[in-house]
């Protein structure tokens, strides 16, 4: 199979999978949103936004670092692989260790028990992450597809199952570590068909990994403090609920383009790197990507904005009402972001 077919097939596995899982994630926080009161659904989202910090700097662009690689030796990845471990156990001593520190520069007491319990899935993320990228790096998106989705329905599951008797923050973050447990296992259990990390630790050799693993981090970091500090501070000034209804209006205006754009960037991404060194190519390649993704967001986007008074009752419930003038201009804010994506 060529390149192109590659890629193509890459890109409707991907499509499939991750329609799937955009569904599951809006259906199960629609549910949740109508089910928690205002204080526990801001509590899950301010949770779910400072460890998605810890999960950025647990990975440190190893697993991309990996994939832009054309050629990778055995010692290499049993390297990255250990040091990705190590770095899931700093991680999560870490954020443990300083939850009660977050809670209260937030003046939210009630995050730090939610913070502790996520804080565990940073010692099972890193035993799946190589062999994703791996997967990834030779195209094999239906398989991480059927992965990812399997994952994402076995979380979804438990959420809103035990919500309906338990609606409270804890019982999404445990649906939160089924997904994470079930995506890893799966992960290396395929994954190890393909690759066994040996019991070999070199720096060393992967001193230009780290440095490319760097960049993105520290790009990461930035992207991260662009999209959620408006999040913490609002947690800080204006308690958890309201964080969390501008949460709710960033997660229906922002998100799906950030989730749909990788249908296509996440599958050039490996196809790009293998003709790196082609600028010409990659430029036509580059605009047409840019054209797709305009053509997929502007639509939807410019709809949400007009149909907004009457999506948020509808949706969610009067009692997030008041999100509707932020939703409104975060549809403005995702027109933006969906074209910026494919830059970074």
């Amino acid at each position: 199979m060529s390149l192109r077919e590659k890629t193509i097939s890459g890109a409707k596995w991907s499509a499939i999978a991750t329609v799937i899982i955009i569904s599951l994630g809006l259906v199960q926080m629609t549910w949740l949103a109508r089910i928690f009161d205002n204080h526990e659904f801001g509590l899950l989202t301010v949770s779910l936004v400072i460890i998605a910090l810890a999960d950025t700097l647990s990975d440190f662009g190893i697993a991309n670092s990996i994939i832009q690689r054309k050629e990778i030796s055995h010692l290499e990845l049993t390297t990255l692989y250990w040091l990705n471990v190590g770095l899931g156990v700093v991680v999560f001593a870490s954020v443990f260790l300083l939850s009660d520190v977050i809670a209260s520069v937030l003046r939210t007491p009630a995050l730090a028990p939610l913070i502790k319990t996520l804080s565990f899935a940073f010692i099972i993320i890193p035993h799946g992450q190589q062999f994703r990228a791996l997967m990834q790096k030779e195209l094999e998106f239906s398989k991480i597809g059927s992965i990812e989705t399997v994952s994402v329905m076995a979380g979804f599951g438990v959420t809103v199952g035990a919500a309906m008797f338990y609606p409270f923050a804890m019982t999404a973050i445990m649906g939160y570590l089924v997904n994470t447990a079930v995506r890893t296992a799966l992960f290396g259990f395929f994954g190890r068909k393909i690759y066994r990390p040996g019991l070999h630790f070199s720096l060393k050799s992967v001193s230009s990994n780290l440095k490319f693993g760097a960049w993105l981090t520290a790009d990461s970091i930035i992207n991260y403090v662009n999209t959620n500090l408006s999040t913490l501070v609002l947690a800080r000034i204006l308690g958890a609920s309201i964080a969390g209804g501008y949460n709710l209006a960033y997660n229906v205006a922002v998100v799906p383009p950030m989730k749909l754009n990788p249908i296509i960037t996440r599958v050039l991404f490996p196809a790009f790197a293998k003709i790196q060194d082609d600028t010409d190519k990659l430029r036509i390649n580059f605009y047409k990507l840019l054209s797709i993704v305009g053509i997929i967001n502007f639509p939807a986007l410019l709809g949400l904005l007009v149909v907004s008074n009457n999506f948020v009752p509808l949706v969610f419930g009067e009692k997030w009402q008041f999100i509707t003038p932020i939703l409104q201009l975060l549809c403005v804010v995702g027109l933006l972001r969906s074209i910026g994506n494919p830059i970074g």
